[in-house]
């Protein structure tokens, strides 16, 4: 392993060990434990907003012989409002992206195209 995968795997065991003690506290009703798991700039937001994480391939063809192609994650946040859920902030992460001329067939149902 390198050192790189060694200090990721040392995280995500701090953040999951917060996680943990953050319920024993809470569940234990000891409010000195609960606040000094907080920083002092720290938010609680209990109510109408939502997270998520979608998958997305994307393909296109553009003018010429211009190709794009992309794996990637979108991470979004949302907030209710009277008129529906909203983006508050939508980030997208690349996960594979290539740039060169597509290869095979395409057939459409229907058209008898190809």
């Amino acid at each position: 392993m390198t050192n790189s995968a060694i200090a990721h795997l040392i995280d995500e065991a701090a953040v999951r060990d917060a996680i943990v003690r953050f319920a024993d506290v809470a569940v234990r009703g000891d409010y000195d434990a609960f606040r000094a798991r907080w920083s002092e700039d720290a938010t609680w937001v209990i109510g109408d907003t939502a997270t998520t994480r979608s998958m997305c391939h994307e393909a296109a063809r553009g003018p010429g012989e211009s190709y794009y192609r992309n794996n990637g994650v979108w991470t979004d946040t949302f907030r209710r409002t009277r008129d529906g859920w909203v983006f508050t902030n939508r980030t997208f992460q690349y996960l594979w992206l290539d740039f060169s001329p597509f290869t095979g067939d395409i057939s459409w149902p229907g058209t008898g195209a190809r």
